[in-house]
């Protein structure tokens, strides 16, 4: 195993293909490349993978099983928007949650976040509808324009003292 990259468009809106083994030697997944690919129903992303550039996942509609590495450093924008996850941990060593990362994931219930996230760009779990409660890690110091806006299901949220800035819309319409 010798492929280090997979570029951007790779498999862009490839809707008939169900199932990747990615490679081990793999350490970056670039734009758009699984993005459509509404087929798929689980990936595991090998270790050494530190960047999820933006819209790899994005409606990938089958999408439910997602394992990250603990190598990843940023989840980029949009990555897995529109997906019906209903799980995720992201991996200690995260650090950059970047914009829409999980926009719509509507089937997301809950979600685990570590310490080493120090930035998570605005609505990054926006309409997530499903998601009932979240723990933000102790470092963040800032909760995002509209990070949870339209989570009707939110009834849990811990903030860490380590907040100092809440931005506009960041919890509205959570009408739980």
């Amino acid at each position: 195993n010798s492929v280090y990259d997979i570029q951007n468009y790779v498999f862009n809106k490839c809707s008939s293909l169900t199932n990747m083994q990615l490679p081990s030697s793999l350490v970056k997944i670039g734009s758009y490349a699984f993005n459509g690919c509404s087929a798929l129903t689980e990936i595991v992303i090998p270790e050494g993978v530190k960047y999820i550039y933006q819209r790899v996942f994005k409606d990938c509609s089958s999408l439910k099983s997602v394992t990250l590495p603990s190598s990843l450093i940023t989840i980029g924008d949009k990555a897995f928007e529109g997906t019906p996850i209903e799980e995720l941990t992201i991996p200690e060593g995260t650090e950059f949650i970047l914009k829409c990362a999980f926009y719509k994931c509507t089937a997301l219930r809950s979600i685990v976040i570590p310490d080493s996230v120090k930035t998570i760009k605005q609505s990054a779990f926006a309409l997530c509808t499903s998601l009932e409660r979240v723990t933000l890690p102790n470092g963040l110091t800032e909760i995002n324009w509209y990070l949870f806006s339209g989570c009707s299901s939110l009834d849990n949220v811990v903030l860490p003292a380590s907040v100092k800035v809440i931005d506009d819309g960041a919890f509205a319409e959570c009408t739980s």
